[in-house]
């Protein structure tokens, strides 16, 4: 707790607004062109499994279907942040043709961020997405 101190951190050196990565024009444009010709507003992100390696991972996760009650709104629409998505979970998905699955081009946080840029919302179980989202102002 003395960190601060030894820092020399008051009130007017703590930045209000910093987003972590600043993505390139290139990075922006591609991932513009991506989500903006998927076609309805607001757009939702989701993610809903976190590592599966991590020992606590069933109670940190979720499956793809308990968001099913969510695609039967159709004044949104829905972008897949999931990392490495089952395939088998993804193709059985009633609504898999109302989710743009940004997943196979997502390489590093820069895309991540540029992505995230284009959606209105992040829904998301407990992963790192939510607090690249929360730095950048995107609502979770």
């Amino acid at each position: 707790m003395s960190l601060p101190h030894v820092l020399g951190t008051s009130l007017e050196t703590i930045p209000a607004f910093d987003p972590p990565l600043e993505p390139s024009s290139r990075s922006r444009n591609k991932w513009r062109q991506r989500v903006e010709s998927w076609p309805r507003k607001p757009r939702i992100g989701i993610v809903w499994a976190g590592n599966l390696d991590h020992p606590n991972n069933i109670n940190r996760s979720l499956e793809l279907s308990e968001f099913a009650r969510l695609f039967d709104l159709d004044s949104v629409s829905f972008v897949s942040f999931q990392k490495d998505p089952d395939p088998e979970e993804m193709s059985s998905f009633v609504h898999r043709d109302r989710l743009l699955d940004l997943s196979p081009d997502l390489t590093d946080f820069a895309d991540t961020t540029a992505a995230l840029e284009h959606v209105d919302l992040l829904i998301s179980a407990d992963t790192s997405i939510v607090h690249l989202a929360g730095s950048m102002g995107v609502e979770v």
